[in-house]
């Protein structure tokens, strides 16, 4: 991962560290089973904290961005939950997820999960501007 993202050499010493945006960036953060499962267990903190999916995103975006997330923000993200979770219902949650898959609601939660997934792979997220 720190290869990935330029990880800076560290001989003798670094005095200053190359910066670049690269698509391995993205598609690590799309496809990293780590990434995966922190998004996970990100979205289990958001159910056991918040009853509405209202108040996950609001909480998922004071978490990630120190901010509430705007009126259109609120409306993609809970029209991406409720589509998804759809989805989740119609075709199944895929094998390859350990942890949301067996609990209760799982279609919903594996859709938070993708939203967790989703703003973390943000720029807002991983740049300080």
């Amino acid at each position: 991962m720190l290869e990935t993202f330029d990880l800076p050499t560290m001989t003798p010493n670094c005095d200053a560290r190359r910066c670049s945006t690269v698509t391995p960036q993205a598609l690590l953060l799309l496809n990293d089973q780590a990434i995966v499962q922190h998004s996970e267990l990100l979205a289990e903190r958001l159910w056991k904290e918040a009853s509405s999916p209202e108040k996950r995103v609001q909480s998922l975006f004071e978490l990630l961005y120190s901010e509430a997330p705007t009126d259109a923000e609120m409306k993609l993200c809970l029209d991406f939950l409720r589509s998804q979770a759809d989805y989740f219902r119609e075709h199944g949650t895929p094998d390859w997820l350990t942890q949301v898959k067996k609990t209760p609601h799982a279609p919903e939660k594996r859709a938070t999960a993708m939203l967790c997934q989703t703003l973390l792979c943000t720029n807002r997220f991983l740049y300080v501007d």
